[in-house]
């Protein structure tokens, strides 16, 4: 019996279709965790406390990147520098410690900009050429519980596990708060749709480096970036089959505007998770239990 991604293999593209995003400079980052945020020019009023409040919970210790999905041209460039954009008034699009970079490779089909789907392959594609030991990976309209980050890094991703996913905005684990890891599959779990929201997710290094090395699936139409995820690591040889969603969630979605589904429910399933610790609750108090779990049965 063929499997969704097996129906979809005719809308295979190679991976060469995302072009490489450049390394120059990063090499500081080989071998250490590293924090990167999407963002969009499309977007405003969102990422701007999202930087501040991951740098709250522990992010000020890592490198980190804001990466934006617009295209590369001359004047993009200078409107997504650090300083942009020029004039008589200068706004910064991140803290200085920040590196704020365009993840535009080339238009998607149809001449839409790439869109998330192919800025976080791009994106996934950077973290692994640079070679960076885990990936800390969030999308621009997050709120998190205190030293949400620190506890990230401590929580430990099971050898069965391709990722974790920090905020449950897909409700598989409803609105229970009990600590633990539970195991999904990745495109043929529950609906068929597979994993939901990419607003804070681990990503280790050997994931990171088999998508970076295999024939992974772009599809250009119906799925978002989050379901995309679940099909790349799902598909083919992949050694996990399988992604891990922790309870409670440490980060939650605060964004009402999607720009995948405009028209869809602005609060509760597909947009909040239920069971978010609480943007006062330390995160950290919650580590060893999560990592004390158990495994699949």
């Amino acid at each position: 019996m063929k499997t969704p991604s097996d129906q979809l293999s005719h809308h295979q593209l190679n991976y060469g279709y995302a072009a490489a995003l450049p390394v120059d400079g990063d090499s500081h980052m080989r071998g250490k965790p590293a924090l990167i945020v999407l963002t969009s020019p499309r977007r405003s009023g969102y990422y701007e406390q999202t930087l501040a409040l991951l740098d709250e919970a522990g992010g000020a210790a890592l490198p980190r990147m804001l990466f934006v999905d617009g295209p590369a041209s001359p004047d993009s460039i200078k409107a997504h520098s650090p300083w942009g954009p020029p004039g008589g008034q200068y706004t910064r699009l991140a803290p200085p410690e920040w590196i704020v970079r365009s993840c535009y490779t080339g238009e998607s089909r149809g001449g839409i900009w790439g869109g998330t789907k192919m800025a976080m392959v791009n994106v996934l594609r950077w973290a692994a050429d640079v070679g960076v030991s885990d990936l800390y990976y969030f999308e621009d309209d997050v709120l998190t519980s205190k030293n949400a980050v620190r506890a990230m890094q401590a929580v430990n991703v099971p050898d069965d596990c391709a990722f974790l996913s920090f905020c449950d905005i897909k409700w598989l684990g409803g609105n229970d708060k009990t600590p633990a890891i539970r195991r999904f599959a990745g495109f043929d779990e529950v609906d068929g749709t597979g994993h939901w929201g990419n607003q804070a997710l681990k990503i280790p290094q050997a994931t990171l480096q088999y998508l970076r090395s295999s024939q992974l699936p772009l599809w250009h139409y119906r799925y978002g970036s989050d379901v995309l995820l679940s099909i790349m690591v799902a598909h083919g040889p992949s050694p996990w089959k399988s992604y891990g969603v922790v309870a409670p969630s440490l980060v939650q979605h605060v964004g009402l505007n999607s720009l995948v589904c405009p028209n869809g429910p602005q609060r509760g399933l597909g947009r909040e998770a239920a069971n978010f610790i609480g943007e006062d609750v330390d995160a950290l108090s919650v580590v060893d239990q999560i990592n004390r779990s158990p495994g699949p049965m």
